[in-house]
């Protein structure tokens, strides 16, 4: 089982440069030492840092002479004048000309001033992609450099020496490497042969796949409690070992007995897995041609062969895969390994006579030694020996792509050299402890710069594959620089550089104190080995390859020299003579610096001594006097500026400082340059100085004109507090306003350039102070407010029926008192709030003011009682029957209404009472009707009259009947 590869592929090879951005960092990252597929030929490194490593050619018919020649080539005739177009030419036409290949070159920087600091900024930084790409055929014919940079003599920007040291792994491989002509003056190269022997493990039948089980046609159950396999015959893009057959299972059956469940990598596989090996539960030997499984490859010879997978463990814990590797040609076994779940990756490298491999895995039936221990399933066989997915991968080779070094080294400094190591195999190279190692011999005369070394690493060197520091080395004696790996951070013995990867190595070196001028040459070593876990023979002998040889010039170190001839002179600042000695050794030293472009071969060139001796004379010969001139000249500046600093001055009075300061300089300058000696110069110097430090200029305007404000803004703001009729709030506001105004008067005066720009700026202040007074509308407005309640509550009043003309007047009285009353509060409240304060209490005390309605109530109520008790009396009297009593009654009831009306209606109080009166005596005299009871009772009077005179007149009847009748 594959237990990093997540992901499984169609059974094929992939050149995963087209699918990098998609599955790329699913795929490997997980894996520590897991295959990275090739990019596109035309692609660069996307994961590698910013660098200025060159790109790739993408044609097969450029040759390794052409690379070399790219690799040596010099810049050493080109011009100054034409550097920065062709640059920028053939930065838009390096691709078109030369594919991708390319080689880094620094913009020369054509300033003296900034040659210290350039010559460190201009070498290769992986960090920075600061190069510009220049099709050297183009260059080499038609430019001209300045002298100082073709011979890298100063610490100007000066082209880059960009050494790439073989082909894209896909072009025509070449097993040796031609010498390598060196265009510079300096002379050539003798190169010896290169032979790498992992160059085999790159090209077109380098074998990058990943063998996958899914796209079959079988689609496996995935039920864990009924498991099952599914047989199959055939098997697409495998042959079945002697007819036989295999099975193939879901993963998802990891989850199942048939499966170790303490084994985390069980539980990485994906879709189909399978099944290699069963036996019989009833007949352990009986493995029901389960032969296994077999492929054919094509394969590069001498190369090798990493397998990627691990094999797949039972419930309790048994299963291993052989895997038999067999010359497709003759069958004849060259390699055999038995794969279990102990490690993941195992090298097999290819005999030199090997060009297609038949690979057979194979059951291996041995390694159950407890077959009673595997899960039978219910067609009464156990299986075991499971796959997931099989990384097949061709090994590490690690070339140097780029290597970044000035063509020119300047005597006692310091120099950067970068080198870029690619991985382009298919497989990780070791960076474990030792297992990597880098040398470089250094020339005579060279130095290694201590602690200089740093590495870099891209991203996505795998996932956990932090490396530890590199070892590094230096033996003075020998001059040599050993670069070791130091593994990584978890001592795992992991540590990989992954396909397809840059390790950047940086340092410093210096040459040390060379007498003379000389050309160098370096050698360069790698040892490396692929990354593997196991292998199936012995591990194959590292990569040891010298590679190939660079030279470049070292040069004298004439910076100082050379600013020394740069430095400009003004005679009229030097004594005759020293200028003329001066002169005179200038000639001598432009001849020095001329060397290069005068063709001078380099062993006949000045040696550092004489030059370091000329540069001392030039440095030492003039006695100045511009210290003197410019100490007058920076002071006359210092002053100059103070005044126009200085925002008190107008430009007239400015002016007049100003020529005076010049006067006063150009006088100091002349009796400077009337003397003949130190002495004298040093002391015309300080007269001048002390003249010079009294020229300020005496302001006037501006401080009149802000006087004249000023005093109007106090003149203002007296008037302003003397306001009665004004809040302390609008006072305040009227002073702020002054204030602002006066502020900004004097803003104009201080930004005033002229004397009429102030004159202007105090006359409009001045006018528009005048205007500054209080608003005096707080008050008014609450005044108002008061006057208004009072216009409304006089109309309430006014309109007030119920109350008579007297009750109406001591109403309106009150009124007027209380208006009075609120109006006399806010003229003596001071702020906003009082008048606020005695504007509410005024407006609650007019709302509150009613008339006192009494008068026409209680003469209501008088009529009332009289009329209660009309009633009270009419209901009392017998003599009236309850129509007469009811008749009466309403009588009542019509009085008092009428009376209430004519009271409503009545205005003064004579006329209410007078309504009142009149309407009680109205209600008194009404009496009931009793005519009803006073004729019955007089009929029946008339009646019982008339019985009596019979009874009386009856003479039949006796006395005492009579009585009795009666």
């Amino acid at each position: 089982m594959n237990l990093f590869r997540k992901q499984k592929f169609s059974i094929r090879k992939f050149n995963i440069g087209i699918f990098s951005t998609i599955i790329g960092t699913t795929l490997f990252l997980s894996q520590t030492h897991q295959a990275l597929a090739e990019e596109n030929e035309l692609n660069t490194n996307s994961d590698t840092p910013n660098t200025a490593l060159t790109g790739e050619t993408n044609t097969n018919e450029l040759t390794t002479a052409n690379q070399n020649n790219v690799t040596n080539n010099n810049v050493a005739n080109t011009s100054d004048g034409t550097i920065d177009n062709q640059v920028n030419d053939n930065q838009r036409n390096a691709n078109d000309l030369l594919g991708n290949e390319s080689i880094s070159e620094t913009n020369p920087d054509l300033s003296k001033e900034q040659s210290t600091e350039s010559s460190t900024n201009n070498n290769f930084d992986p960090s920075t992609n600061n190069s510009t790409k220049l099709q050297l055929d183009n260059i080499n014919n038609d430019i001209v450099l300045p002298e100082n940079l073709v011979n890298g003599e100063t610490q100007q920007n000066q082209p880059k020496l960009v050494t790439e040291s073989r082909p894209k792994a896909d072009r025509p491989k070449k097993r040796s490497r031609r010498a390598v002509v060196d265009n510079n003056a300096g002379g050539t190269v003798n190169s010896t042969t290169v032979i790498d022997p992992k160059i085999n493990n790159t090209g077109p039948n380098a074998i990058n796949e990943v063998l996958t089980f899914d796209d079959i046609g079988v689609t496996p159950s995935k039920s864990r409690n009924n498991p099952t396999v599914t047989i199959v015959e055939q098997l697409p893009g495998f042959n079945l070992i002697n007819g036989g057959k295999v099975g193939v299972i879901s993963h998802t059956l990891v989850r199942s007995d048939m499966f170790n469940s303490s084994d985390e990598k069980n539980y990485q596989a994906q879709n189909n897995v399978i099944v290699l090996g069963r036996a019989n539960g009833a007949d352990p030997n009986d493995h029901g041609d389960f032969n296994g499984i077999e492929k054919t490859l094509t394969v590069n010879p001498n190369s090798e062969l990493v397998f990627d997978f691990s094999t797949m463990l039972t419930k309790n814990r048994q299963g291993a895969v052989n895997i038999v590797i067999r010359n497709a040609d003759d069958d004849n076994i060259i390699g055999e390994k038995t794969v279990s779940t102990r490690a993941q990756s195992r090298l097999f490298k290819v005999p030199d006579n090997v060009t297609h491999l038949k690979i057979q895995f194979i059951p291996n039936n041995d390694a159950i030694t407890d077959i009673a221990g595997v899960y039978q399933l219910k067609d009464g066989y156990k299986y075991y020996d499971f796959i997931d997915n099989v990384g097949l991968f061709s090994g590490s080779h690690i070339y140097i792509e780029n290597r970044n070094i000035e063509t020119k080294a300047v005597n006692n400094r310091e120099f950067n050299v970068s080198t870029s190591l690619k991985n382009d195999g298919d497989f990780a190279a070791s960076m474990n402890t030792n297992e990597f190692v880098y040398t470089i011999h250094l020339p005579e005369g060279i130095e290694y710069v201590d602690q200089s070394l740093t590495t870099e690493l891209p991203f996505g060197n795998g996932s956990g594959n932090m490396l530890n520091p590199m070892i590094t080395t230096y033996d003075p004696t020998t001059r040599t620089i050993t670069i070791k790996s130091n593994g990584d951070e978890t001592n795992s013995n992991n540590a990989s550089l992954m396909p397809n990867k840059n390790l950047n190595i940086n340092y410093k070196l210096r040459v040390n104190n060379v007498p003379t001028p000389r050309q160098v040459t370096f050698q360069d070593n790698l040892v490396y080995k692929t990354f593997a876990e196991e292998y199936f023979d012995t591990p194959p002998t590292p990569s040891d390859v010298n590679l190939e040889p660079y030279n470049i010039d070292i040069v004298m170190n004439k910076d100082e020299l050379q600013r020394a001839v740069d430095t400009k002179v003004i005679a009229s600042n030097y004594t005759i003579a020293s200028v003329d000695e001066y002169n005179t050794l200038k000639a001598r030293a432009q001849t020095i610096l001329d060397e290069s472009r005068n063709n001078v071969p380099i062993n006949q060139r000045i040696s550092q001594a004489d030059i370091d001796q000329l540069t001392y004379q030039l440095q030492h010969t003039l006695i100045s006097r511009v210290e003197a001139a410019r100490a007058v000249n920076n002071k006359a500046d210092d002053m100059t500026d103070t005044v126009n600093q200085d925002n008190e001055l107008t430009d007239e009075e400015k002016e007049a400082a100003i020529n005076k300061i010049e006067q006063d300089r150009d006088n100091a300058i002349n009796n400077i340059d009337d003397e003949t000696t130190d002495d004298g110069v040093t002391n015309e110097k300080n007269a001048g100085l002390n003249i010079l430090n009294g020229d300020t200029g005496t302001p006037i305007a501006k401080p009149n004109a802000r006087q004249a404000v000023n005093d109007k803004a106090t003149e203002q703001r007296a008037l302003i507090n003397q306001d009665t009729v004004a809040t302390t709030e609008e006072k305040e506001a009227a002073l702020e306003e002054l204030d602002n105004d006066v502020a900004t008067a004097l803003a104009n005066i201080d930004n005033a350039q002229n004397n009429a720009q102030v004159e202007a700026a105090k006359n409009n202040a001045i006018n528009k102070i005048n205007t500054d007074r209080p608003a005096d509308i707080y008050k008014a407005n609450a005044k108002a407010e008061i006057n208004q309640a009072t216009i409304a509550k006089r109309q309430e009043i006014n309109q007030n029926n119920e109350a008579t003309l007297e009750e109406k007047e001591a109403a309106l009285n009150e009124l007027n008192q209380t208006t009075n009353q609120a109006i006399g509060e806010i003229d003596n409240s001071v702020s906003n709030s009082d008048v606020d304060q005695a504007k509410d209490n005024g407006v609650n005390a007019i709302n509150i003011i009613n008339p006192v309605t009494i008068v026409k109530q209680n003469a209501r109520d008088a009529v009332a009682n009289v009329a209660q008790q009309k009633k009270d009396e009419i209901n009392a009297n017998t003599d009236a029957t309850l129509e007469e009593i009811q008749a009466a009654i309403q009588a009542v009831d019509q009085a008092l209404t009428e009376a209430n009306t004519n009271i409503t209606n009545a205005n003064t109080n004579d006329e209410v009472d007078q309504a009142k009166n009149n309407s009680i005596n109205t209600i008194q005299s009404i009496q009931p009707e009793t005519q009803v009871k006073t004729n019955a009772k007089n009929l029946l009077n008339l009646k019982a009259q008339e019985q009596l005179n019979i009874i009386a007149n009856n003479n039949d009847a006796t006395i005492e009947e009579q009585q009795v009748a009666q």
